[in-house]
């Protein structure tokens, strides 16, 4: 039996962070979805069930916040794992993800896309070592 490939919801706005994320996603064995805002996210998220969630905070229209509640407000979303990504350390848009169950938190200007992939791969053989 063939194994499928795990997908990846990425929602980010800014193109380079995105096209980094899918290169090294895609270069991993994943199958890498796109949003650019909360609507797309959310209607793809609902329609794809990805395995995993990368969310930008400050994504168009809305935030990533807004997003991540009205994700787990789903049957499905409510434990989907999310990785929120963000442009600061505010200790206020920390304790507002934290409340709405995310598997981790990283501030773009300090990550490097080898460690985010790690922490994706990690999550993902979790799931499937424990079938979560």
């Amino acid at each position: 039996m063939k194994k499928r490939n795990k997908k990846i919801l990425i929602v980010e706005n800014e193109s380079p962070v995105s096209r980094t994320l899918t290169a090294y996603l895609i270069g991993e064995g994943f199958k890498v979805i796109r949003a650019e805002d909360e609507n797309q996210g959310l209607k793809l998220a609902f329609q794809k069930h990805p395995d995993l969630i990368l969310i930008d905070i400050f994504i168009p229209k809305t935030n990533g916040i807004t997003m991540l509640k009205k994700l787990r407000t789903d049957d499905w979303g409510r434990d989907v794992p999310v990785i929120i990504l963000a442009n600061s350390s505010d200790i206020e848009v920390l304790a507002n993800v934290l409340e709405n169950k995310i598997y981790a938190f990283f501030i773009k200007s300090e990550w490097h896309p080898e460690k985010l992939v790690e922490k994706i791969k990690n999550r993902i053989q979790a799931e499937e070592y424990y079938d979560l």
